[in-house]
């Protein structure tokens, strides 16, 4: 277990801030943390700051690796606990592969350290400097030119504390030509308050794949960042599955910097009783001739409440872009609310854009052709929820991990309250 005490939160009259915290810290204490007449954060629920308290590197438990449902992928696992990377229970990277921990890399003064915070969203983003400031270890991924790395990499945050905050982070870069699939996945045992920031650099003609996972957690808080940059003839294909947390809120910023790069998110949520999901999505073309995509599938349950907030910013000198957006919101129960904002922000002349928006129930066409033939209602709508899903889950370009969300969506959906 690394008990580093580099990141250790920043004790100003010491000075013991790394570069990037010090940077870090500047920009909170110029925005402060969200307020309600912020566009971003007009819909959210839930206001409170994180508690600041961090757990004790030392509070592992023995279960804390127990199984999970994504246990048959066979892929490289490297493992945080609490917010700590844990070597013991991490795999050795293959080759082409550079890895270094937060930690180390602070207390080395790794040069992988000049990419952290180097991704702004064109809004104020409080949460995202406290978590600089506050971050203490985390995992630094560089993909070495070239290199085509056939076993998806698993980034893997596992917080076994009840009632404690966690500041986690994970930078990946893909130097020029370079290939692969990274999944970061949040694990939660008890109730944890976890802030999370994930930096993507991709370079000349490289690709990564990008899988971002929350299941099957009620009581649990999230604030996650993710932040992209794409240089000429790069592709990021950038998925969402999240099933669980009470409150999950995540913003999405990629900016395309070079010719032809592409970049498509996909985002399949469910929530429940009285669970909130927040989605704020920025996709910023700055050079001419990039393509976008964006779909969101939401399907909200009970009381639940799904906010998502779609943006294309495209800049003047972004000519030919081509960029689009759909959204599309399910309500499986009269108490459920969704709330959907795409736009477009043009600037330039020559470009193809479009947008939509959605909300309704499932087609009861639809559902009335299949029990006409034979199936119950709860597989009906089991199957037409099914598809929804695998629509957004078509960014991802590994077939064993599409079924594996896909599977445990259908064991989640017959379990859920839809069938009630």
């Amino acid at each position: 277990m690394n008990k580093n005490p580099a990141l250790s939160p920043i004790n100003i009259e010491n000075n013991n801030a790394s570069p990037y915290q010090s940077r870090a810290l500047t920009l909170f204490k110029q925005t402060g943390l969200p307020v309600l007449t912020q566009e971003q954060w007009r819909q959210t629920k839930n206001m409170a700051v994180f508690n600041l308290d961090l757990p004790q590197a030392e509070q592992f438990y023995l279960d804390c690796m127990a199984e999970t449902f994504m246990q048959p992928l066979e892929s490289c696992r490297l493992v945080c606990v609490n917010g700590y990377f844990c070597p013991h229970l991490s795999d050795e990277m293959p080759d082409g592969v550079s890895f270094i921990s937060l930690s180390d890399a602070v207390s080395s003064q790794d040069s992988s350290l000049e990419w952290i915070g180097g991704i702004h969203a064109p809004y104020p983003q409080g949460y995202k400097h406290l978590n600089a400031v506050m971050c203490r270890d985390g995992v630094i991924l560089k993909i070495e030119k070239n290199t085509h790395i056939q076993r998806p990499i698993q980034v893997i945050f596992k917080n076994v504390t009840a009632d404690s905050a966690v500041y986690s982070r994970c930078l990946v870069v893909l130097e020029q030509g370079a290939n692969a699939t990274v999944m970061v996945r949040h694990d939660n045992l008890y109730n944890t308050h976890e802030n999370h920031v994930t930096e993507c650099y991709l370079a000349q003609d490289s690709d990564l794949t990008m899988i971002k996972t929350i299941m099957d957690t009620v009581t649990y808080h999230h604030i996650g960042t993710v932040s992209a940059a794409l240089d000429k003839n790069a592709n990021m294909n950038l998925a969402y599955y999240i099933t669980g947390g009470d409150y999950c809120r995540y913003e999405t910023n990629i900016y395309l910097n070079g010719h032809h790069a592409n970049a498509n998110i996909g985002s399949a949520v469910l929530t429940s009783d009285k669970n909130t999901c927040e989605h704020i999505s920025t996709v910023i073309h700055t050079i001419p001739e990039c393509t976008s995509s964006q779909m969101f599938q939401s399907l909200c349950d009970a009381d639940g409440k799904i906010t998502v907030q779609s943006k294309t910013i495209v800049m003047r000198d972004a000519q030919k872009t081509d960029a689009k957006q759909m959204l599309r919101g399910f309500l499986m129960h009269e108490n459920a609310h969704i709330f959907a904002k795409p736009e477009l922000e043009i600037y330039a002349d020559d470009v193809k854009c479009s947008h939509g928006s959605t909300i309704g129930q499932l087609d009861k066409d639809a559902l009335y052709y299949m029990r006409a033939r034979g199936m119950d209602y709860a597989t009906a709508k089991s199957l037409l929820t099914h598809s929804l899903v695998e629509q957004a889950l078509a960014v991802i370009k590994n077939d064993d991990i599409t079924d594996i969300l896909l599977n445990h969506f259908a064991d989640k959906i017959k379990n859920s309250r839809v069938f009630e």
